[in-house]
């Protein structure tokens, strides 16, 4: 995956401003050194502090999938997969940018999860599947 472009997702559902930076900036510590052993660039880095059970709450996730459907990246690093989505709506967009060839590779501290993964979770009662570990 060298010379390859990524995306660096973090997200913390705590209501408390100090647990939250705190977190936030360990799940970013932990994606920025993924990519680096991977060799790939980190384009950018979205943040989300809400709880994510509603559809559309998350602005920084939104505007990841849209750069991502734009072409600017095909990876995206994040800490754990239930980081990345928390409800079948999120999982479901995913689901589909793999299909249709915008996103290939989702990569966590779990392993890698790639289009052709039939065990990607559509819905978080499926988060412990895994696909590709390294």
């Amino acid at each position: 995956m060298a010379n390859k472009k990524c995306f660096i997702y973090a997200r913390c559902s705590s209501v408390r401003k100090e647990a939250h930076e705190l977190h936030v900036q360990s799940q970013i510590d932990d994606c920025k050194k993924m990519a680096k052993r991977r060799k790939l660039e980190v384009k950018n880095v979205f943040m989300d502090n809400k709880h994510a059970v509603k559809p559309n709450s998350r602005p920084g996730f939104e505007n990841m999938l849209k750069r991502i459907k734009a072409g600017e990246v095909d990876v995206v690093i994040c800490q754990t997969l239930d980081r990345l989505f928390r409800n079948e709506s999120d999982s479901i967009k995913l689901c589909q940018m793999f299909r249709q060839g915008s996103l290939r590779p989702v990569i966590t501290v779990e392993g890698e999860f790639r289009p052709s993964c039939d065990t990607f979770p559509l819905c978080p009662s499926k988060k412990s599947a895994k696909c590709n570990i390294e």
